[in-house]
């Protein structure tokens, strides 16, 4: 079963060019909420099916394996995929799984902090090294 998502359209959404749909997963956001605006401000245009947008968030032409350390009891969103989990003897597991790509994998594996090092496929890995590298120089 999917995760919850919410969809944000346009500027509401903080993209950069204002105009793109975004799926965000409601598992990601941490704190209390706060709305913003007046009941019935956002209205979904006539003939959006949110149903299919987020169905296709979901779909997937996963090609390559990966091969992740994931600390015990964390990142359920790669366990749910996973094709197999190995626990090891140091409060970690070794996780395998289908990615479509090794930059999904990489902004995926990154979300999920300290909880997650990616071991194969070596490009995955230099791609969460490289974020992470930036993330220092800011």
């Amino acid at each position: 079963m999917p995760s919850p998502r919410v969809i944000g359209a346009g500027a509401s959404s903080q993209d950069a060019g204002g105009a793109d749909t975004r799926v965000f997963r409601l598992s990601r956001i941490v704190g209390a909420v706060e709305p913003v605006g007046k009941v019935g401000s956002v209205v979904v245009p006539e003939g959006t099916d949110i149903r299919s947008i987020v169905v296709d968030t979901n779909i997937t032409t996963d090609r390559i394996t990966a091969t992740l350390r994931v600390r015990s009891g964390a990142a359920f969103g790669l366990r749910r995929r996973a094709s197999s989990v190995r626990t090891l003897d140091d409060g970690w597991d070794l996780v395998e799984l289908l990615v479509p790509d090794v930059e999904r994998l990489a902004d995926e594996a990154v979300g999920y902090g300290a909880d997650v090092v990616v071991v194969e496929p070596a490009e995955a890995r230099a791609a969460v090294l490289a974020r992470l590298h930036d993330v220092l120089q800011l």
